[in-house]
């Protein structure tokens, strides 16, 4: 008797102790689709976009896939422009506009963080845009819209600003400004979350790429500034 007493203690004890170990265990975060989607189109957008990394592999711009194993995104995210203007203003050296071409990149995916690695394929310094060629296939991309965005039109955003990861904006187009000595106009965009970090991220409209963020008015800060889509086009399909 005395010892089937002993035994249920220490039962009772070995099924307690259980119990807490049970109930603290910290809940394991979702993988893959269950903690992306928010709904099908949501969860294209946010596995197209990208994380650019800088030299301390920490945050430093965005971008969007556009292929298997192309990544669109802004000139200035890796310091091309600004390093070569540096150089012009102090020494008076000046770099030709493909100086970047074969530079290698890091990057991460919005649902996997392993850091990767990419290189500058092209460059249009005009236009502050950059592709860059994957080593390894992306999963997923996102198609660049044969039709301009109209004012009014809803757009979505997803970069990281602020060094946030796949922060998701919706605002509208809100007008198209020709720079002096360029042919294609920028596009205008009211309520986007842009702030550094954002450079290089896509603006989407009817599900496809029409622009690529490249600035942000500080006074305005509801206001963005995006590469349009003429440009991106004959940049992404020209054969230089």
């Amino acid at each position: 008797m005395k010892s089937f007493s002993f035994l249920r203690y220490w039962a009772l004890q070995f099924f307690t102790v259980l119990f807490l170990i049970l109930s603290c265990h910290p809940p394991q975060e979702p993988k893959g689709p269950d903690r992306i989607g928010i709904n099908p189109e949501i969860d294209q957008y946010e596995r197209s976009a990208i994380t650019l990394l800088n030299s301390d592999d920490e945050v430093n711009c965005s971008g969007v896939a556009i292929s298997p194993h192309q990544i669109l995104t802004a000139k200035h995210c890796q310091g091309f422009l600004l390093y070569s203007e540096i150089l012009q203003r102090m020494f008076g050296i000046s770099y030709p506009d493909n100086h970047a071409i074969g530079r290698m990149v890091s990057y991460q995916t919005f649902n996997d963080k392993t850091i990767k690695k990419g290189m500058v394929q092209r460059i249009d310094p005009k236009n502050d845009l950059t592709i860059i060629t994957t080593i390894d296939p992306l999963d997923s991309w996102m198609e660049i819209s044969t039709t301009e965005p109209k004012i009014g039109d809803e757009i979505i955003n997803i970069g990281n600003p602020g060094g946030m990861v796949g922060i998701l904006s919706r605002g509208v187009v809100s007008g198209l400004h020709y720079m002096e000595g360029s042919e294609d106009p920028i596009m205008i965009a009211t309520g986007l979350s842009i702030i550094p970090g954002s450079s290089g991220s896509s603006v989407l409209c009817d599900n496809r790429v029409v622009g690529v963020v490249v600035a942000y008015n500080p006074k305005l800060p509801s206001m963005s500034y995006s590469v349009g889509l003429m440009a991106i086009r004959r940049f992404v399909y020209s054969e230089n």
